[in-house]
């Protein structure tokens, strides 16, 4: 195999940490295209591949039989040059808590591509993390989309797994290969409710009931449940809020509680997260719109609307127009509306 570093696709890792690998990662193995990344989490408290990032990377290796070299705890350049994508079932184990979510993003779209039948995949690993998306978000807020463009995914959680602990259990179950269908998100409707969960595994009552207080002082009218049993290893806390729409669209919102982080300062976050999506125009909240990049470029394409853009989303569309060599046009339309096209693989 010709690993010619001048034939693959230069990324550096340094401007979007973890996201971009991800990124790189489906992106290569939907279009079969070998890279080489380097300042792979640049600047961070911990550079280079961790636990979880290293998971991403062995599973994209064996699910495409890829060429990779420097996979190795904290490196910080790899080059992966995959081969076909084979459509199995597969079964990966991050062996920390680590979030799986994140993993997902990275096999689960060139999985769909590739797919001659039903395919299961088994991920043990976080399922509530820090700076990663919640199962329920994944579930409520970006599978009706995906959906939409004619991905025929289901994603179950069989266990929890709170970080640091982990032992969290998710399969994500792939019906079929993707019939693709131009996709659409340009209408802010109105808000049918508000729902509030807080999930208090394990741990002093007074947590629970401190969270409770703030979010119904910041949202009177919200229907609220506190969730005190599971099936997760160890003890956990974090918070939801979740904005159902008229036609049933679910945002979801969470954080997760960390030791030295305050429950009404957990709480606040959350609902300052939910009040800034509510008073916005745009109907795709940011977190969202970062999720929908790589399955557009995938699918059909297609547009939706949302507030300005984060950095996360601009390394995100960076990387993908490496790959495709076609821009992901985003423009402001209005003081705070942003417009993003995206133009799909699959017509």
């Amino acid at each position: 195999m010709d690993t010619t570093l001048n034939k693959l696709i230069e990324v550096d890792g340094s401007i979007g940490g973890g996201q971009v690998l991800r990124t790189a990662l489906a992106m290569s193995m939907a279009t079969q295209t070998g890279f080489h990344i380097s300042n792979i989490r640049k600047n961070r408290n911990k550079e280079g591949l961790m636990r979880q990032h290293l998971t991403c990377v062995i599973a994209c290796k064996q699910i495409s039989d890829a060429h990779v070299e420097g996979a190795d705890f904290r490196s910080t350049e790899l080059t992966f040059i995959p081969m076909k994508v084979r459509s199995e079932n597969y079964s990966f184990n991050i062996g920390t808590g680590g979030s799986i979510a994140l993993v997902l993003q990275a096999i689960t779209y060139p999985l769909a591509m590739n797919s001659s039948g039903k395919i299961e995949v088994e991920i043990k690993g976080g399922t509530f993390c820090p700076l990663a998306p919640s199962t329920a978000f994944l579930k409520k807020t970006l599978l009706p989309c995906l959906k939409q463009m004619g991905y025929g995914l289901e994603i179950i959680e069989d266990r929890a797994g709170f970080y640091s602990v982990g032992g969290g259990i998710v399969r994500l179950i792939i019906n079929s290969q993707i019939k693709a269908q131009r996709f659409e998100l340009t209408e802010k409707t109105k808000l049918k409710n508000l729902q509030g969960h807080i999930i208090n595994i394990r741990l002093d009552e007074d947590i629970a009931q401190r969270e409770l207080m703030v979010m119904k002082k910041e949202f009177p009218e919200i229907e609220t449940e506190i969730v005190r049993s599971c099936s997760a290893l160890g003890c956990g806390n974090a918070v939801f809020i979740i904005a159902s729409d008229d036609r049933n669209r679910k945002t979801v919102f969470s954080k997760i509680g960390m030791p030295h982080l305050k429950a009404e300062n957990l709480t606040m976050d959350v609902c300052c997260q939910a009040k800034e999506f509510l008073q916005q125009d745009a109907p795709c909240e940011m977190h969202l719109a970062d999720q929908l990049l790589v399955p557009l470029t995938l699918s059909a394409g297609g547009c939706f609307l949302m507030g300005e853009p984060s950095e996360h989303f601009k390394s995100c569309s960076r990387v993908i127009e490496q790959f495709i060599g076609t821009p992901i046009d985003c423009r402001c339309i209005d003081d705070g509306l942003w417009h993003v096209e995206v133009k799909g693989l699959m017509k």
